[in-house]
C-alpha cells in the first residue's frame, strides 16, 4: 500500500530547498537582508517625527507602522520562496506592493489618508488600489498586479508552480514542496523592485529626518545593491521588458540618487 505524504515530509523538503536556495541564489537573500536592515535603522530614527495634529503628520504616523509591518511581510515572503513555497510568496508580494503604492499615493495626497478603511466606524475604502496604481504606475495594475491577485484569489493560473507539463503533453503535480529555480527568481525579482521602492521613498515620507551617518550609509548601500539586482535582470533579459518599464515608477519614484536626497533631508 503506497504511503501518503505527510507534513513531516514537507518539513524535510523545506530543509533541502533552503540549502539548495542558498547554494544557488545566496546573493538574493543577502540583498534582501541589506534592504531590511536599512529600513529598520531608518525607522528607529523617525519614531518621534510625526505630528499627528497635521494632515501630513497623520499620514507619517500611519506610514511608519506600514513600513514596520511590511518589514515582517518581506521577511515572510523571503522565508516562503527560500523553502519552496512560491505561490505563497507571490501572495505576500502582492501585499507588499499594495503597501508601497499606498505610501507613494498618499505622499502626493496625504489628505486622503482619512479615506482609508476604518473598522471601528465601519467606513469602507474610498480610494481603490486600482486608482492608486493607475496614478503611480500606469498600466501596471492591469498587466501585472492581477497576476499576483490570481494566486491570492484562486484561479486557473495559480496551479502554475505545482503543475508540470511534459513534452508529450502529459502533466503531473509536484509531490510536496519542490525546489524550482525559476520559482525563486520570479518571487525574488518581484520582491526586489518593491524593497528598492521602500528604500527610495523613506525620504519622501520623512523629509525632515536627520538620519545618522551610519543609517545614511546603510540606505545608500541598500539602494546600490538592490538597483544592481534590477539592472542585472534587465541585462539578462537583453533590455527592459514590459514588466521593467511599467514597474519602474514603483522602484524609481524620482530621478537622481538617494544619497543627494538624504543630504537634503539632513540639511533641513
Amino acid at each position: 500500500m503506497p504511503r501518503h505524504f505527510t507534513y513531516g515530509d514537507f518539513r524535510s523538503q523545506e530543509e533541502i530547498n533552503t540549502k539548495t536556495t542558498w547554494q544557488n541564489c545566496h546573493g538574493f537573500i543577502e540583498s534582501i537582508e541589506l534592504g531590511i536592515n536599512a529600513l529598520i535603522a531608518a525607522l528607529n530614527e523617525t519614531t518621534g517625527i510625526p505630528d499627528i495634529s497635521t494632515v501630513f503628520g497623520e499620514f507619517q504616523s500611519l506610514a511608519w507602522y506600514w513600513y514596520l509591518k511590511v518589514i515582517y511581510t518581506i521577511g515572510a515572503t523571503t522565508n516562503c520562496f527560500e523553502r519552496g513555497y512560491y505561490n505563497e510568496s507571490l501572495i505576500l508580494n502582492r501585499s507588499v506592493s499594495e503597501h508601497l503604492v499606498q505610501v507613494l499615493y498618499l505622499c502626493r495626497h496625504p489628505e486622503q489618508v482619512r479615506d482609508l478603511p476604518n473598522l471601528q466606524n465601519g467606513r469602507g475604502r474610498k480610494v481603490t488600489f486600482k486608482k492608486m496604481f493607475d496614478e503611480i504606475a500606469p498600466g501596471y495594475y492591469d498587466k501585472h498586479y492581477w497576476l499576483n491577485s490570481e494566486f491570492a484569489h484562486p484561479g486557473l493560473t495559480c496551479a502554475g508552480f505545482k503543475l508540470n507539463i511534459e513534452v508529450d503533453g502529459n502533466s503531473f503535480l509536484d509531490q510536496g514542496v519542490v525546489f524550482k529555480e525559476d520559482g525563486v527568481t520570479r518571487c525574488f525579482n518581484g520582491l526586489l523592485i518593491l524593497l528598492l521602492g521602500f528604500v527610495r521613498t523613506i525620504d519622501l515620507v520623512f523629509p525632515k529626518a536627520n538620519f545618522s551617518e551610519s543609517t545614511v550609509q546603510l540606505l545608500i548601500d541598500a539602494e546600490a545593491k538592490l538597483k544592481f539586482g534590477i539592472e542585472s535582470h534587465i541585462e539578462f533579459k537583453r533590455g527592459p521588458n514590459d514588466w521593467h518599464t511599467l514597474s519602474k515608477p514603483l522602484w524609481m519614484p524620482y530621478d537622481g540618487d538617494l544619497a543627494d536626497r538624504l543630504k537634503k533631508c539632513n540639511s533641513i
